[in-house]
């Protein structure tokens, strides 16, 4: 089995140490390095291998969206997981578009850290469900959302609104195709016919997108 090099980017040492913590309980990570700001991390990335960062959003000298960014472009196979709270939802499209992959709360436990991790490995996104109902039921709505297509444009099948639904809902594609009686491919597929038709970046922007234009109800 492989071991995925991960590395935290925090400037809360209490909040590194927890997540290093719940990381090293995992068989196949290893946490290989720690930063306190985004050039410590831009830095980190240059110098070692890494596979994945969870990566503080709000940090001093350079923020997490600016440190995303800059490694996204030279170093776009490392995979990058947003840390983030409730009151963040000012910066969540900024970080999907810099490059984030994942969002997780802060308050994160065990499981849904496992969760993310399978999710990000296999090449897919993962948003937590929690953070995602709060940011959809009130500020997200409200949110200037920088986007020229909206639904009066795009034209969805009920196949498609049906993957969009679930997508939003947090499901992998694996169990999207399990409850709707298709291939993982063919999920895939719609996954991607969406991303292309709302002309969004991935899965994370897709669901604000359907979120924004009030198509799904979380």
């Amino acid at each position: 089995m492989k071991i995925y090099q991960v590395a935290i980017a925090d400037d809360h040492e209490i909040f590194r140490r927890g997540l290093r913590l719940l990381l090293n309980e995992i068989n196949h990570i290893k946490v290989m390095g720690e930063a306190t700001n985004g050039l410590e991390i831009v830095q980190l990335a240059n110098d070692f291998d890494m596979d994945i960062i969870f990566m503080d959003i709000k940090m001093p000298n350079v923020d997490g969206i600016a440190a995303t960014h800059l490694i996204s472009q030279s170093k776009p196979n490392i995979k990058i997981i947003a840390l983030t709270m409730f009151n963040d939802v000012e910066y969540f499209h900024r970080m999907v578009t810099a490059g984030a992959v994942a969002f997780l709360l802060k308050n994160v436990e065990k499981q849904e850290l496992e969760l993310c991790l399978e999710r990000v490995i296999n090449d897919e996104n993962y948003f937590s469900t929690e953070l995602f109902s709060h940011f959809s039921s009130t500020e997200l709505l409200d949110f200037p959302y920088n986007k020229t297509i909206t639904i009066n444009e795009v034209k969805l099948s009920k196949k498609e609104y049906s993957v969009l639904t679930l997508i939003c809902k947090g499901f992998s594609n694996l169990e999207i195709a399990d409850m709707l009686a298709l291939s993982e491919r063919t999920i895939e597929g719609h996954r991607c016919n969406l991303i292309n038709k709302t002309k969004t970046k991935n899965s994370i922007d897709l669901a604000m997108w359907a979120v924004k234009n009030r198509i799904v109800t979380l």
